[in-house]
């Protein structure tokens, strides 16, 4: 069927996935801080802090979710029902 992955492959995976995301998002959000400080706040560090915060703020939710998620999310497969059924082809 599929690689077997061991638990901690799996705690590993979504650690580092955490991690990057976490570490994306704060850098996402102290650059967004230093554009507003810079054009509108003339220069004032609590838009950095504003930012920094909002993206670290996001980025620990996010691992929150997927750590408590215990089995990832399932597509359905929808089927259209324009399809014309096997018994009535042959007639």
């Amino acid at each position: 069927m599929g690689e077997d992955l061991k638990s901690e492959d799996i705690l590993g995976f979504k650690l580092d996935r955490c991690i990057s995301d976490t570490l994306i998002k704060t850098g996402a959000g102290l650059f967004g801080g230093i554009i507003f400080s810079v054009v509108l706040a003339k220069r004032r560090p609590w838009p950095l802090i504003f930012g920094t915060g909002f993206g670290l703020g996001m980025g620990i939710s996010n691992c929150n979710n997927d750590f408590k998620q215990p089995l990832p999310l399932v597509s359905h497969r929808i089927v259209s029902s324009n399809q014309v059924p096997e018994e009535k082809k042959s007639s």
